[in-house]
């Protein structure tokens, strides 16, 4: 029987078309979203700021950048990464090491160029600070004038110099975290070619241990050896020197490579991305091939009765099928590899462009995601056919006989249990999702989409037939016969009207679902932001990557301002009841009297006055899904992996689009590198002027880098931020449901085709006119397009409620959005596909004289 599915894919290869480029297309897309994905959470080089940072360096002494449980507790869990400083005793320790020449300290800290026109920007990399002794450990080396000497001195780097346009003795203005000082170049440095050149800053040691917020630490230690050192022999005689056995010791190509690890944020939107296109490719493609191949055997219904007629068995007319299937799987599984490669570069690019990436972002090809792909489109194919092989297995002999083109039964069991099991569980899921928060609601959105769909799906012989009837009452009415004509059609080939409106109903189910969501959580987030907060301006960064202490004392102090409130996003790193794990939850740290007069969020136990020292206030949700009860201590680590025990001061109401962790913005400033924040809120005096306070504002902090806006202009800008990630799932998401939506209606009108030829030939011999046959199935088309869309709106907007409902509870202010330009574009484009794939086959075969076209056979 193998024998015999080679030879029918090789001489019916147009009858299996469209389930190849379905698959192929599906893996293909499997293969690139997974490569990205990896990619995303491995990155396969560091960025540039990393690059040849201690290329110089015979050893390099840091802190484990990974961090378990405070107790130590966590073996079973994966550690978290996070940016670690170790104390500058360590230097001591290593004085005397046999081979060691240098120890010296490397600190990094913020420090940028500003003219008079604002700070200066180097090609998206924030300017680093450091002392000039840790110069040696890199490439960097002067390249004019002389090393710093005292306060007032700077070396640039060339990337920081020629943007700047500043040279040797010219006077400059550095913003640090501490403040804005002045200083005059003294040197330019730069490194050798082959070394990437990055924004670097040095100033004198002291100075850098002043300028980096804490002076008894440091983030690296790096070790120069002695000329003729063995870098083995030097490695392992600094290990034995330190008496803490967690510190990283590595040489310096080792620690480059250990600095690979993206700034968090920096992708943290694309694992969930991928993930969500990579299930709907996989849902899409199975239910695509599956249908596809169901259709092909009830195509196939004489044929498989003819075998059956000359002694095949039920079983080897499953194996039959099965070969075919595994045949065209691995055929086109390769295809989809290929097609991947370029793939992968596309979506690399898109996330760059989109924002959501890095531009320093790549994602090479991997073996693993090519074979899982790969893999995963054999196991597609075998899956889209199983059930169809029984289905052809239970075809008796006396089929042969059959000629009329009218479909039987096809409500079998197996469907009523499938139709009924989705379909129920459709419904649970849409039921069960308002009560998991947006979060959970959101996730469970796309899935209730496809679930329905697969039930919706099963149970269509039993909808189509009255929904088709339904339809029909319109056209049956405008015109004399081919209304009518076209509805009796689509009742009697009830596989085919099926088959044709399934694709239909995944695009708008799943299309529909997915951007509904998106713009709805977007919308309202938005909203409820904006009936929440109290501010009358917002201070943002403004060619930097945050707001000094000093500029924040700035606006407290500026004429008209009653309260500022500065925010930053933060993690903390904690563990959740019972579990010994370290999980990482988003936070904000805040000034809490000042949060309190800009926000309108309500406590429901303790005070945000307490929110002083080690300790946090948590959402309503939190303290009941972890168990965070007021009083309660919760064991964790700072963003930088510090251990604290913070208490639980206060109980927020759960609030849309608020950070469901607040710590205290002393504490997180003190545990943070640049010692920045995210942006200040502003509250003006009464009688003031908003518009007059700005534009002071404005002119006090334009050349500091700042700058200050209206509420609504900055909720606005965040409404358009937030649907960064929305645009890239509406190309993505419709160009990959559209394209299987048109290769999957056009396979099953040309699969039909010549079953029809022999219709139309009947209708053509009864005296209908060509023009009057086309009518016949532009009518047709229009009503199976009509039943997928709506089928496939019940889904979409099943789904949607689950989401809307977690919305709601949160905020009167949350917002239903439905994108009705891309859904009308989904649907347009299913229609010309529909059109085209019945209306061409037919113009031509009835080219064709009708008694030559009667006679054809299939």
């Amino acid at each position: 029987m193998l024998t015999i599915a080679l030879q029918t894919l090789r001489q019916r290869w147009a009858l299996f078309a469209g389930a190849f480029v379905a698959l192929a297309l599906g893996v293909g897309l499997m293969a690139s979203t997974a490569t990205v994905l990896i990619a995303s959470t491995r990155p396969p080089r560091p960025p540039a700021h990393a690059q040849g940072r201690y290329a110089a360096t015979a050893v390099v002494v840091r802190a484990d950048q990974r961090v378990r449980a405070v107790d130590g507790s966590g073996a079973g869990g994966e550690p978290v990464a996070a940016p670690r400083t170790l104390p500058v005793v360590v230097t001591r320790q290593l004085t005397g090491v046999p081979g060691a020449g240098r120890v010296i300290l490397d600190r990094s800290f913020y420090a940028q160029l500003a003219t008079g026109a604002g700070p200066v920007t180097t090609g998206g990399e924030t300017t680093a600070g450091h002392g000039w002794s840790s110069a040696m450990l890199t490439p960097y080396r002067l390249r004019a004038g002389r090393a710093p000497s005292g306060p007032g001195e700077v070396v640039a780097g060339a990337a920081v110099a020629g943007p700047a346009g500043v040279g040797v003795g010219d006077e400059v203005r550095v913003l640090t975290a501490r403040g804005p000082l002045r200083a005059r170049v003294v040197g330019l440095a730069a490194p050798p070619a082959t070394t990437p050149d990055v924004a670097a800053l040095f100033f004198d040691d002291v100075t850098a241990a002043r300028l980096s917020g804490d002076p008894h630490r440091a983030d690296a230690v790096g070790v120069v050896g002695t000329p003729g050192v063995d870098a083995g022999t030097l490695l392992e005689a600094v290990r034995a020197a330190l008496p803490d056995p967690s510190l990283q010791v590595t040489s310096g190509a080792d620690a480059d490579r250990a600095d690979a690890t993206p700034p968090r944020g920096a992708l943290d939107d694309v694992p969930s991305l991928m993930a969500v296109t990579a299930s709907i490719a996989g849902f899409v493609a199975v239910f695509v091939v599956a249908s596809t191949f169901a259709f092909t055997v009830a195509q196939r219904q004489r044929e498989i009765a003819l075998l059956r007629l000359v002694g095949a068995t039920p079983a080897q007319l499953r194996r039959m099928l099965l070969g075919e299937a595994l045949a065209l799987g691995a055929v086109a599984s390769l295809a989809g590899c290929a097609l991947s490669l370029p793939g992968i570069r596309l979506l690399a690019s898109m996330l760059v462009h989109f924002g959501l990436a890095p531009g320093w972002f790549q994602a090479p090809p991997t073996a693993g995601a090519l074979l899982l792909a790969f893999g995963l489109g054999l196991v597609v194919a075998l899956l889209g056919v199983l059930l169809a092989s029984r289905r052809a297995g239970r075809v008796r002999a006396v089929e042969a006989l059959r000629d009329a083109a009218v479909d039987g039964r096809v409500m079998t069991t197996s469907r009523w249990i499938v139709g009924l099991a989705f379909a129920g569980g459709g419904v649970a899921m849409t039921v069960l999702a308002p009560r998991l928060g947006t979060e959970g609601a959101t996730a469970l959105s796309s899935m209730t989409a496809q679930v329905l769909v697969v039930g919706l799906a099963a149970l269509a012989p039993l909808l189509v037939p009255p929904v088709v009837w339904l339809v029909g009452l319109l056209p049956a009415r405008l015109t004399a016969a081919s209304g009518l004509l076209a509805q009796q059609q689509a009742r009697a080939g009830l596989r085919r009207t099926a088959s044709t409106a399934a694709p239909v109903m995944v695009a708008v189910a799943i299309t529909g679902s997915v951007l509904t969501t998106l713009a709805t959580s977007s919308v309202s987030t938005v909203a409820a932001i904006g009936e929440r907060t109290t501010a009358d301006l917002v201070v943002l960064p403004d060619g930097t990557p945050g707001l000094t202490a000093s500029m924040v004392e700035k606006i407290r102090a500026a004429d008209g301002v009653a309260t500022a409130s500065p925010r930053a996003s933060t993690t903390l790193f904690a563990k959740d009841a019972g579990d010994l794990a370290l999980d990482t939850y988003d936070a904000e740290a805040v000034d809490p009297a000042a949060y309190a007069a800009t926000e309108r969020r309500g406590v429901q136990a303790g005070s945000l006055a307490d929110l002083r020292g080690d300790t946090v206030a948590v959402s309503n949700a939190h303290a009941g899904t972890y168990g965070w009860r007021l009083g309660k201590q919760i064991d964790g680590r700072l963003a930088d992996g510090t251990p604290v025990h913070l208490r639980v001061v206060a109980i927020q109401d759960d609030a849309l689009g608020s950070p469901d962790v607040l710590l205290p913005l002393d504490l997180v400033l003190a545990h943070q590198a640049t010692a920045l924040v995210d942006s200040v809120q502003v509250t003006v005096r009464d009688g003031a002027d908003p518009a007059q306070v700005a534009a002071a504002l404005q002119a006090e902090l334009a050349t500091a880098g700042a700058t200050v806006t209206s509420t609504g202009a900055w909720l606005a800008a965040g409404a358009v931020e937030g649907q960064r990630a929305n645009r890239f799932v509406v190309l993505v998401l419709l160009g990959m449901a559209t394209v299987y939506t048109m290769i999957a209606i056009a396979n099953t009108m040309v699969m039909a085709a010549s079953q029809r030829r022999r219709d139309l030939a009947v209708l053509r011999l009864t005296g209908v006119t060509t023009p009057q046959v086309l009518r016949v199935l532009a009518w047709e088309s229009a009503m199976v397009l009509t039943v997928g869309v709506g089928f496939g709106a019940i889904a979409a907007a099943a789904s949607v409620l689950g989401t809307w409902g977690a919305l709601t509870q949160l905020s009167d202010a949350a917002r239903l959005v439905v994108p009705w330009g891309w859904l009308l574009t989904v649907v347009g484009a299913a229609a010309v596909v529909a059109l085209l794939a019945s209306l061409l086959p037919a113009r031509l075969a009835l080219r064709q004289p009708p008694v030559q076209l009667a006679g054809v056979r299939e």
